[in-house]
């Protein structure tokens, strides 16, 4: 028979643990809806675990009233602030060891974890901005320098600007005079579009994320073929950063659902 006296914690929405509270109140917030029956509840017995309302017997006829509607139910908005029963549980909250301790180590370490993770997939991101930063920084270095008496000089070689130098003049006839700003102007465009990874990157769009790795790889191939293998190198450790970033992303995703 459960004991009414049994101290209760629950996780709102928001994961914020609440409570203790005892076993009728508690079951007068799940008939109220107050809480839902897939939120977590927690009591001395169940040591580490936080477990779902709809898996704790002692719960079940509340579930049964509030399925049923023999009792009002007062919805509140996910996304709004507490309502007046949970802040008076939240009045209630006790300040001891135990519980302090508890809540420190299950609520607040996975936070911290996906706070990790988060800046996991940022570092992996911004990969995309220091190679588009670095084509930019190739692409002055391969066209100013040799002006100025100074042998081509290069960093992050990208194997498509490689291939956009190599496009034969005869091709740009149209361009006049015009057709070496016209080769700039295509390689400059290779910023923009490199650095668009960045931002699917951080916005968690995970196709157009794993896009930019496939490319980007296909980029590394053509350095391979060509038997230029410092850029190879240097496109293996981007990749390594990009890989980094994607798991820390799908991580990040997964901590969030749970």
């Amino acid at each position: 028979m459960t004991n009414p006296n049994t101290a209760w914690h629950y996780l709102s929405a928001d994961r914020t643990q609440l409570g203790p509270v005892d076993t009728a109140t508690l079951k007068d917030l799940v008939v109220n809806g107050e809480i839902a029956r897939d939120q977590r509840v927690w009591t001395n017995s169940y040591g580490k675990e936080w477990k779902r309302v709809d898996s704790v017997p002692e719960l079940a006829d509340a579930l049964a009233a509030q399925k049923k509607g023999t009792l009002t139910i007062r919805k509140k908005e996910r996304s709004g602030g507490l309502s007046l029963a949970n802040k008076r549980a939240q009045d209630t909250v006790d300040g001891s060891r135990d519980d302090t301790e508890f809540s420190s180590i299950d609520v607040n370490q996975p936070r911290k974890a996906r706070k990790g993770t988060d800046r996991d997939a940022m570092l992996g991101s911004n990969c995309f901005f220091w190679i588009a930063t670095c084509h930019i920084l190739d692409l002055a270095l391969y066209y100013l320098l040799p002006k100025i008496g100074i042998g081509d000089i290069t960093v992050l070689r990208l194997g498509i600007a490689d291939l956009i130098r190599s496009v034969p003049a005869d091709w740009l006839q149209g361009f006049g005079a015009y057709h070496e700003p016209a080769l700039i102007l295509v390689q400059a465009a290779l910023f923009f579009i490199i650095s668009t990874f960045t931002v699917l990157g951080r916005k968690r769009f995970y196709l157009g994320y794993i896009l930019g790795m496939l490319l980007y790889a296909a980029d590394a191939s053509y350095w391979f073929f060509a038997n230029e293998w410092e850029p190879v190198a240097l496109h293996l450790i981007m990749l390594f950063g990009l890989t980094y970033g994607l798991i820390g992303s799908l991580v990040s995703r997964a901590s969030a659902r749970r």
